[in-house]
């Protein structure tokens, strides 16, 4: 029962995640990113994002989506 609770989860977070991906303006997207980072694994991950153009950030916004909904999938039907 509690894995039909986190694919379903999962599921709601996929479409949230690929709609924000399709629909979020450009300036906001530009507005959001990580704070701070308070490691080093943290920094080598914000320093690419930071750089990317909108384009890439919003298929890696839609890709991270499709893998919360694959995952739930996963959990789903194994």
């Amino acid at each position: 029962m509690e894995i039909v609770f986190l694919s379903v989860f999962l599921i709601v977070l996929g479409i949230f995640c690929i709609m924000t991906a399709i629909f979020i303006k450009k300036k906001d997207l530009k507005e959001v990113g990580p704070g701070i980072p308070t490691n080093v694994v943290e920094f080598f991950l914000m320093v690419p994002y930071m750089l990317f153009p909108s384009i890439i950030k919003r298929i890696l916004i839609f890709l991270l989506g499709f893998g919360f909904m694959t995952g739930a999938f996963f959990l789903l039907f194994s």
